[in-house]
């Protein structure tokens, strides 16, 4: 990885990378980035997340989907937070309700 990080969720994504996102620093501050990890090893920046997380969980939904769910933020300690990125175009889609059919980027 290129960013130390403690209590981060990742998930082997397309057969291609890991995944990483989030996760806190050494001062505990929840971190909002991401990255990806190739085969060869070789870490890459993601695109930042909509908020600052960690402790939380990922599951690929498909080959182009992920969704982020649970954990705890520098503002939130709950875990409340939902958050799906599609990977063809790099967006980030918050809903911190899931059962709530509103989203934003």
């Amino acid at each position: 990885m290129s960013e130390k990080r403690q209590g981060a969720a990742s998930v082997v994504w397309a057969n291609s990378f890991l995944f990483i996102t989030g996760g806190r620093t050494g001062n505990g501050y929840y971190l909002r980035s991401s990255e990806y990890v190739w085969n060869n090893g070789t870490p890459t920046p993601g695109k930042d997340m909509p908020l600052d997380i960690g402790y939380n969980s990922m599951v690929a939904i498909n080959d182009s989907t992920i969704m982020v769910i649970g954990g705890h933020s520098n503002n939130n300690h709950s875990n409340n937070n939902h958050c799906n990125n599609n990977r063809l175009d790099n967006t980030y889609y918050y809903n911190p309700d899931p059962m709530d059919d509103k989203s934003t980027n």
